[in-house]
């Protein structure tokens, strides 16, 4: 009997999106799944780190998420005394 595994029973896969991605790192899985709370609830950000903010951001871009990023951008903005650059 051959047994079949959906993308998402892997570690280091996530649905993100809409796209299936498979991280590189555990690490980046866990930035991703955060970049995936700010993009379903904004108000998720608020309890994240400025620096931790960042690398979600970068994570997004490397991975090409460009919603996430977007997300995780306008998290950054509002919290910068500077505003949007």
């Amino acid at each position: 009997m051959k047994t079949t595994m959906k993308k998402d029973n892997h570690p280091q896969h996530i649905q993100i999106t809409g796209r299936h991605v498979r991280c590189d790192t555990m690490d980046d899985r866990e930035l991703l799944a955060q970049a995936k709370a700010i993009t379903a609830d904004p108000f998720a950000a608020d309890s994240l780190s400025l620096a931790n903010l960042y690398a979600i951001r970068d994570t997004c871009q490397r991975y090409a998420l460009g919603r996430a990023q977007r997300a995780s951008k306008i998290a950054i903005d509002t919290r910068t005394p500077t505003g949007p650059r």
